[in-house]
């Protein structure tokens, strides 16, 4: 799958190899490589780390965390099966599953494309660039 911060992170990765010797600022780093900030330091912070996905996730967790679900599941406010089954059949739970994963399916994919789009564009102007050299 082709993120949106993988796509970051191929143009900041790039960049920096054009010119290794070169010193830049972060803004000038984000503005050249039109990367957000929030992306160019989460991708600066975990280039050097050996194991970046855990602390990732870890941060993701906090995230969630301070939405108040955790809070909220703690305190037994989910979805539970027993007696209540004869009032939402599995069935229902199973279509509304089918249906979330479709949406969330179609989404990536659409990433997916806008990233496989953009890359194209970019290799193309890149080799006009180079014949008109």
């Amino acid at each position: 799958m082709f993120s949106q911060t993988n796509e970051y992170a191929l143009r900041v990765i790039t960049f920096l190899a054009a010119a290794p010797d070169t010193s830049r600022t972060n803004a000038s780093l984000a503005e050249a490589t039109q990367v957000p900030a929030g992306y160019l330091y989460k991708i600066l912070n975990t280039l050097a780390l050996t194991h970046p996905m855990h602390t990732v996730r870890a941060g993701e967790l906090q995230q969630w965390m301070a939405t108040g679900e955790y809070d909220r599941i703690l305190r037994g406010e989910y979805t539970k099966r027993g007696p209540e089954t004869a009032s939402r059949p599995l069935r229902d739970d199973f279509a509304e599953a089918g249906s979330h994963y479709a949406r969330e399916t179609r989404e990536t994919l659409d990433h997916v494309v806008d990233a496989a789009k953009k890359a194209a564009n970019r290799v193309g102007e890149a080799f006009r660039k180079a014949q008109e050299k």
